[in-house]
């Protein structure tokens, strides 16, 4: 009677984790990113499509909302991607007291961040009820709010993790990862901006 031996393939040499195109983790956030923008892209396009019913924008009798909350939002927001891009710059050094600084430094400026978003919703000056106006400059303003809230308590929970834990190679794509969602939500936050510029010229 013949024993038929199952062939081995040792791998013990290869690496135990990949970084770039080749996590995993990296197509995730791409595809997170692209059904974020997605979402976006949805209610731009019924902004735009409400934009054009109208002879003026905001509708008659209704004031635009205030540029300066807005623009001051917007840079605050892409203030927060400068801590998160040193971050990464930290993390890929394996420099453990440096990224706990700067994520301090990052959720201090979220704070920031969320008591101007609380202005700008005041600075609409228009209820979400309203009109189909209020209705979709109120759906652009918490849409958004709900990615910054949702991308800081994932970045809360990593951080948390930080501060128990020392720095692996494991979990060094995670912070990178990090670091694309802060660009996106800086860049999505520009675009919501972009929308009280026009509010203002139309």
């Amino acid at each position: 009677m013949t024993i038929q031996e199952n062939p081995a393939l040792d791998v013990s040499h290869l690496p135990t984790t990949a970084l770039g195109n080749r996590a995993p983790l990296w197509w995730g956030i791409l595809l997170a990113i692209a059904i974020e923008t997605t979402g976006f892209a949805i209610v731009w396009s019924v902004y735009l499509y409400l934009r054009m019913q109208e002879a003026t924008w905001p509708p008659w009798r209704w004031s635009a909302p205030d540029l300066l909350a807005g623009s001051v939002s917007t840079l605050v927001i892409l203030a927060t991607a400068i801590p998160m891009y040193l971050t990464d710059r930290a993390a890929k050094a394996h420099d453990l007291k440096r990224v706990r600084s700067l994520l301090v430094i990052f959720f201090a400026t979220t704070l920031l961040a969320g008591a101007v978003r609380i202005w700008e919703f005041v600075g609409l000056q228009v209820k979400w009820d309203s009109n189909a106006y209020g209705s979709i400059v109120w759906a652009m303003l918490t849409l958004h709010t709900v990615h910054i809230v949702t991308s800081v308590g994932e970045t809360a929970i990593l951080a948390a993790y930080l501060f128990v834990r020392p720095l692996d190679e494991k979990h060094f794509w995670t912070w990178r990862s990090r670091l694309f969602i802060g660009i996106s939500s800086s860049v999505l936050g520009y675009r919501r901006s972009s929308c009280s510029i026009w509010d203002r010229i139309s």
